[in-house]
């Protein structure tokens, strides 16, 4: 699946938390992009993570 900046997206392994899409194709690699949380809470930070393991935010 391709996301672009600014799409909300959930982990498949527990959807739960929904993240924000801050960057794609890190360090020039289609398939890894940087994701936060979307809402702002206390130690928010962004982090990299495959798009494989990533599914759109319901």
């Amino acid at each position: 699946m391709t996301f672009q900046v600014g799409d909300r997206v959930q982990v498949k392994a527990s959807p739960i938390s929904v993240f924000e899409v801050t960057e794609i194709d890190v360090d020039g690699d289609p398939q890894r992009v940087k994701i936060q949380a979307a809402e702002p809470a206390p130690g928010r930070y962004p982090f990299i993570h495959n798009v494989d393991a990533l599914i759109a935010a319901e």
